[in-house]
């Protein structure tokens, strides 16, 4: 059971995380825990998500590198997912990031975050659109034990060479 479960969400955790395989989960169904060991983030996708917009802009920091030491899935109940609830924990985050070289700031994207989000149409169709997805992510919470970054900047002068002006 739980390699059919984990065949389904194989496809999606691959794009995320380097060097997947779903042989490292440990995961027990009946007990409503999982968790996976020594993780290596792919950050071309968390730097491309971060960038976008709705999701974000963050165009003034680039992530080298993010490993995860732990991260478990303790999921209640099964039976009533709508309801119940799911906690990630994550016991250590260590993520170096970089200010970038050079980053483009879109000027329609900071007009349209000015302007107020346009009112839906009837109250009839959100409810049509909120589904089971809608309903779990509700109910997710993350918990994160501990978060190390590493931000190194390139000084007054943006240069990859070091010198006076690049702090250490």
């Amino acid at each position: 059971m739980e390699s059919f479960v984990l065949n389904l969400f194989s496809d999606q955790l691959s794009k995320v995380i380097l060097d997947f395989n779903p042989n490292t989960i440990n995961a027990n169904l009946l007990s409503g825990k999982g968790s996976i060991t020594n993780l290596r983030l792919n950050v071309d996708v968390i730097n491309e998500f971060l960038n976008k917009p709705p999701h974000g802009s963050l165009p003034f920091v680039k992530f080298t590198e993010i490993r995860l030491s732990e991260l478990r899935v303790e999921v209640t109940s099964y039976t009533n997912l709508k309801k119940a609830p799911i906690v990630l924990v994550i016991e250590e985050i260590h993520a170096s990031a970089v200010e970038p070289m050079e980053y483009y700031l879109d000027p329609a994207n900071a007009q349209n975050k000015a302007q107020p989000p346009p009112q839906q149409q009837s109250s009839n169709q959100a409810r049509q659109q909120y589904g089971l997805l809608h309903r779990i992510l509700d109910n997710l919470s993350i918990k994160i034990n501990r978060i190390h970054l590493t931000f190194q900047t390139l000084g007054k002068f943006k240069t990859l060479r070091r010198g006076i002006w690049t702090p250490p």
